[in-house]
């Protein structure tokens, strides 16, 4: 791409983090950036060109989103930038990835002003060692300060305090005061819970909110009853969702009675997150592994043998319950009302399990909220995924891919030839030359003196070697060239490319399907919908594809197959 001419003008890049990891505020920021690019006599900045992202990590670039546009921005041939004020270099970034972006938007002509650092502008010795410098030292902060964070918080838990993030339905916060101030000058405070015994805002019925989940508890070990029936029971009984007038659901149950701070006990690192093209995923941590408070810092809602009941009532669903489901996780959409579909399952007869896709609405609010279907499990990944192998992996894409290759291969040779006749007239010019040294030593034409004459006799000598030992080495034995398999080559391919899918793990299976499928559409009609990413169908044109493949119907009986 080419890239537009740089202007004088100039832009704010922030990134905020929490109160207590920056002294600084972001008007101040704010204010100190216009008046540094004001002093050098920049054009102000437009309130549109303050690019700022609020608590996401320096580590990492494609979590940032306004970074991320700043960066198209600058790109665009309709660019009128070509200054980055920023505060602190660690505001910029804390890894290697920031450091790259700053180096290509550099190399191209844009210069960054830090308002802090006025050392590590430009391009002398001095300023790009200590930029270097400045640069490990935001790095190692970043992960010093992660160290800290992990330790505080598990400390934290095992003393019972609560770590942030929503309050438990069923508990209310208590404050406890410390009598350490921040940097503000602010008194930090740390949470305990107690049981709230006021209703929710959107219950029916007067009674505190905690005992609904201590009744759901014992409908759950008393009676047996699942998640869904616990759901129909709580909201007959007047109980509500905690943030909407919305009857409730079995998810809400179960997350309940799977969360330790019920039983009276802080629990901390029951999940570990990590980033995947800049999206934040998590990982579930056994529970041998999770951090407890030490006594029960709160009251408890049931007992902690009874967390253990349920947590062992949830482990009777076989392993591979989701792993097959999780696969599609997210790309099932309903048409009808435009929910994700979530899967399930139901046991007959404690024997086997019948496991199905299924609207998330339709299954939260009830059968009548949408006119979708539900889905069996086994036979829609199997469908989707042989489609998607047809799509991906056909016969006429492995051919212009083999196409490809013998061309590339033609040109490979191509270019051989044309180095080789090169080398050749080279070889040709460097022996006449040598031929006329030799008669200019015979004394037959006009001579040089002798020891310039042996220095460009050994000069031409050393060359026709050379050029010799190329020639010889791209003269050699010819490679054969990519042959165009048949079409049994092609067929053996696909089933050997598809054995090796099955052989992959649940998530190189996920990264596989995402990467070509961006979703599949469920109608109530019984059919249902591929929707591919045409920039990873890679050969071919996309209007040559037969889009019949996109589409599949599904069979008529109610939770079955494909």
């Amino acid at each position: 791409m080419k890239w537009p001419e740089r202007k004088t003008r100039f832009v704010i890049y922030d990134r905020h983090s929490s109160t207590d990891q920056d002294e600084t505020t972001a008007e101040h920021r704010q204010r100190a950036c216009l008046e540094e690019g004001v002093r050098r006599e920049l054009v102000p900045a437009r309130p549109s060109d303050h690019y700022a992202d609020y608590a996401e990590t320096g580590r990492e670039t494609l979590n940032r989103r306004r970074y991320q546009q700043l960066l198209a921005d600058a790109r665009s041939p309709e660019c009128d930038f070509g200054v980055i004020v920023v505060f602190h270099s660690s505001r910029w970034g804390r890894g290697l990835e920031s450091e790259f972006h700053q180096y290509q938007l550099e190399k191209v002509g844009f210069s960054f002003i830090w308002v802090t650092q006025p050392g590590t502008e430009g391009s002398s010795v001095a300023a790009v060692a200590s930029r270097g410098i400045l640069q490990l030292m935001d790095r190692l902060a970043s992960v010093t300060l992660s160290e800290q964070t992990r330790h505080a918080q598990s400390s934290n838990a095992r003393d019972g305090f609560w770590n942030g993030g929503r309050i438990p339905d069923g508990y209310s916060k208590n404050l406890h005061p410390t009598g350490v101030r921040n940097k503000r000058g602010k008194e930090r405070v740390k949470v305990r819970l107690t049981l709230n015994e006021e209703p929710g805002p959107f219950d029916r019925i007067r009674e505190p909110r905690w005992k609904c989940w201590h009744l759901a508890s014992q409908l759950a070990l008393d009676r047996g009853a699942g998640d869904k029936a616990i759901a129909r029971e709580l909201t007959r009984r007047g109980w509500r969702q905690l943030t909407q007038d919305l009857p409730m659901g079995p998810s809400h149950v179960r997350a309940v009675l799977k969360n330790p701070v019920y039983t009276g006990h802080i629990s901390w690192g029951r999940k570990n997150w990590y980033r995947d093209q800049g999206r934040r995923l998590y990982r579930e941590v056994p529970p041998s592994e999770w951090v407890w408070s030490q006594k029960p810092p709160h009251p408890p809602i049931f007992s902690k043998d009874a967390f253990d009941r349920h947590l062992k009532r949830y482990g009777t669903m076989p392993s591979d319950f989701r792993d097959c489901g999780s696969l599609l996780a997210g790309l099932l959409i309903c048409s009808a009302c435009g929910s994700h579909y979530a899967i399930t399952g139901n046991r007959k007869k404690g024997e086997r399990h019948y496991r199905y896709f299924i609207c998330s609405k339709k299954h939260r609010l009830g059968w009548r909220e949408c006119p979708s279907r539900p889905i069996g499990v086994e036979p829609m990944v199997q469908a989707i995924t042989e489609i998607l192998f047809l799509r991906v992996v056909s016969e006429a894409e492995l051919e212009i891919y083999a196409l490809q290759v013998a061309a590339w291969a033609g040109a490979e040779e191509f270019q051989r030839e044309k180095r080789l006749a090169e080398r050749r007239h080279e070889l040709k010019v460097v022996q006449t030359e040598i031929d006329g040294l030799l008669r200019t030593a015979k004394g037959a034409e006009p001579g040089m003196e002798p020891r310039a004459l042996v220095h460009a006799l050994r000069e031409c000598e050393l060359r026709k070697a050379a050029l010799e030992m190329e020639v010889q080495a791209n003269g050699g034995a010819q490679q054969p060239r990519a042959a165009i398999p048949d079409r049994q080559g092609f067929v053996e391919l696909r089933d050997w490319l598809r054995e090796k899918f099955h052989l992959l793990d649940a998530e190189a299976k996920r990264a596989f399907l995402r990467q070509f499928i961006r979703r599949v559409e469920i109608h109530p009609d019984k059919t249902a919908r591929i929707v591919f990413d045409p920039s990873q169908l890679a050969f071919g044109p996309i209007h040559e594809k037969d889009p019949a493949l996109d589409t599949f119907r599904l069979k008529e009986r109610c939770g079955g197959g494909i």
